[in-house]
């Protein structure tokens, strides 16, 4: 499992944010939710599919597949950008999910999943820049 789970983009309590400083760090519980008991992880879904399911049945599973599947990519990325700050760059990812689910029904299937992902991300960016 990643950094983000589920329950940390959903706020379920299994994962914590602890602040520190600027940056808020991720505290790893215990998840219940894995990668072996989630019925999605097969990629028998594309990512269209996980996202048709997300928008008719508030599948919170399909999304924590789309997490898993991108947020290994979107943080190397955050890194890379951002000189090596991994802090910030793992910031910057993990607001990403946040907005993506808050703002999935916008997704409009003209383009990847992922290249969606990526202008949610720098959204997420320039927000972080006006707190």
């Amino acid at each position: 499992m990643g950094l983000w789970s589920y329950s940390t983009v959903h706020g379920h309590g299994l994962s914590s944010g602890v602040e520190t400083g600027k940056h808020k760090q991720i505290v790893k519980k215990q998840n219940p939710i894995s990668a072996t008991t989630n019925p999605l992880t097969a990629h028998a879904f594309s990512d269209g599919d996980l996202i048709k399911r997300i928008l008719l049945k508030d599948d919170h599973h399909a999304f924590a597949e789309l997490v898993r599947r991108h947020q290994s990519a979107l943080r190397a990325s955050w890194r890379k950008m951002t000189g090596g700050q991994i802090e910030w760059a793992d910031d910057i990812a993990q607001e990403t999910f946040i907005l993506a689910w808050k703002n999935i029904k916008t997704f409009r299937f003209e383009a990847k999943f992922s290249t969606w992902l990526y202008r949610v991300a720098f959204i997420a960016l320039r927000l972080s820049h006006c707190v």
